[in-house]
């Protein structure tokens, strides 16, 4: 999702197998998503993980590094994985650039 001066576009992918998510790759995807929020000068970039696990359960992250250490296992298997990117100023409670 990319949200900039009122302006959002909303993209969602449904993968139909399951797949590795190699470390390499989702760093290089927030390496792209952090150089074009670093096109709004003056603002601090800030990343949030949610994680959607088997059972109902959902955690919350602010660090990749989090997210790759969760037990992947059979009980607490990932289901869904909602990466959230901002940009901000000091001066404001809400995001004023995301993807």
């Amino acid at each position: 999702m990319w949200r900039s001066k009122n302006l959002m576009k909303q993209i969602h992918k449904d993968y139909a197998r399951p797949f590795l998510l190699e470390k390499t790759k989702i760093n290089r995807l927030l390496d792209i998503i952090h150089g074009r929020l670093e096109d709004h000068s003056d603002t601090t970039n800030h990343d949030d993980f949610e994680v959607f696990l088997s059972g109902q359960r959902r955690e919350e992250m602010h660090s990749i590094d989090d997210v790759l250490n969760l037990d992947n296992a059979r009980k607490s298997k990932v289901k869904r994985l909602l990466i959230s990117c901002f940009a901000s100023t000091d001066l404001t409670t809400r995001p004023e650039h995301e993807v």
